[in-house]
C-alpha cells in the first residue's frame, strides 16, 4: 500500500513540475542508489543478495573503526 502511495506521489510531482519521464527517473534513481522504490522488489534483492550486503556493511564499518582509530 506504502508503494502505491510512493507511486502516486512521484506522478504528482513529475505532473507538477512538467517532467518528461517518471519511469526513466524512478530507474536512475534505484540504479545510482541501489535499492529499489517498491517494496517486494527490495525485499527480493535484500534476500537474493542478503550474503553480499552483509560483506559490503562489514567493509564499510571496518573502514569506520580504523578511521577513528587513527583519529
Amino acid at each position: 500500500m506504502a508503494n502505491k502511495k510512493v507511486e502516486k506521489l512521484i506522478k504528482w510531482i513529475f505532473k507538477k513540475f512538467a517532467v518528461s519521464s517518471e519511469e526513466r527517473f524512478i530507474r536512475d534513481f534505484e540504479k545510482e542508489n541501489n535499492t529499489y522504490i517498491d517494496a517486494a522488489k527490495q525485499y527480493k534483492y535484500e534476500n537474493d543478495n542478503q550474503e553480499e550486503l552483509e560483506n559490503e556493511y562489514d567493509e564499510k564499518l571496518k573502514i569506520k573503526e580504523n578511521s577513528l582509530i587513527r583519529s
